[in-house]
């Protein structure tokens, strides 16, 4: 049997969202503010030891808000977009780094990270609080399964 999940549970998946969002951010702003080796390897350590982690957290963003007769196209098109970005983005990044240089890369990609952890935080968590409610409102319906 599928448990039911409790409103404050899938706030937590939007908080753990927006957190990641805010330490992608902070450690590509903290490699534009000072890109020297000696600290841009140990931020750039610890964000690729989360990106297991943040890669499931906007999955699970992603794939939460698709509707179930959707989902394989959802699934399909997010597989598609991150496959294509694997094989040109260190290409547009290097175009880039030569182009406009390291400090800027840097933090252009700090402020993307941040802006589209911004944009899309509130409308998650805000269907996330309501599918819990609604959940909530269900008459006869257990706000948790005896053992979990």
């Amino acid at each position: 049997p599928r448990s039911t999940l409790f409103p404050y549970t899938t706030l937590f998946r939007s908080r753990l969202y927006l957190a990641y969002g805010i330490v992608w951010a902070a450690g590509l702003a903290t490699c534009a503010i000072q890109s020297s080796a000696p600290v841009v390897g140990p931020v750039l350590a610890v964000l690729f030891f989360l990106s297991p982690a943040s890669g499931i957290a906007l999955a699970q963003a992603t794939l939460g808000q698709a509707p179930p007769h959707l989902l394989g196209r959802v699934t399909t098109s997010s597989q598609m977009l991150v496959g294509g970005l694997a094989a040109t983005g260190p290409m547009l990044a290097g175009l880039a780094l030569r182009t406009l240089g390291t400090t800027s890369v840097w933090a252009a990609l700090a402020s993307l990270c941040l802006a589209v952890t911004v944009v899309t935080v509130a409308p998650l968590a805000l269907a996330e609080t309501a599918r819990g409610a609604d959940r909530a409102s269900q008459p006869g319906t257990p706000l948790r399964e005896a053992g979990s």
